[in-house]
């Protein structure tokens, strides 16, 4: 009887953290490049380019949708995958990854670093917590 309920338990902490997999961790920010705000997103999820509401984001569902409602990414163990399933590129829940050879993370201060270097993009207030998210927002913008 014992090993049924360290069974059960064993299967619900699975499934926790399975789903923990699935999700985006953020707080208000936005993303400024050369003083001007590129990207902002509020602690509801939306996502705005200048004034212009562009996308949102679903914490709990690990996606981001167009202003329509359409599915552009979703995360999945910090990969993303397109609306397909297929892999887009890798980031971790500090923001750090790999694109095409290209590896990149962010300092404690807050700026965005590409192959070691300085890129100028910074996200405030600097919260590791909305990193992740940051980096897949400028690599959703520039392609």
């Amino acid at each position: 009887m014992k090993k049924i309920g360290y069974l059960l338990l064993a299967t619900q902490l699975l499934m926790f953290c399975k789903s923990d997999n699935r999700k985006f961790n953020f707080s208000e920010f936005k993303l400024v490049f050369e003083n001007e705000i590129v990207h902002k997103v509020n602690k509801e999820g939306d996502l705005f380019d200048k004034e212009s509401l562009i996308a949102k984001v679903y914490k709990d569902k690990g996606v981001i949708t167009d202003s329509e409602g359409k599915i552009l990414v979703q995360v999945n163990n910090n990969e993303i995958l397109d609306v397909k399933g297929n892999f887009l590129f890798t980031v971790n829940e500090n923001g750090e990854g790999r694109k095409n050879g290209m590896v990149y993370k962010w300092s404690k201060e807050g700026e965005f670093i590409m192959n070691e270097k300085k890129t100028g993009i910074m996200i405030q207030p600097m919260n590791p917590n909305s990193c992740q998210l940051a980096s897949v927002l400028l690599f959703l913008h520039n392609g």
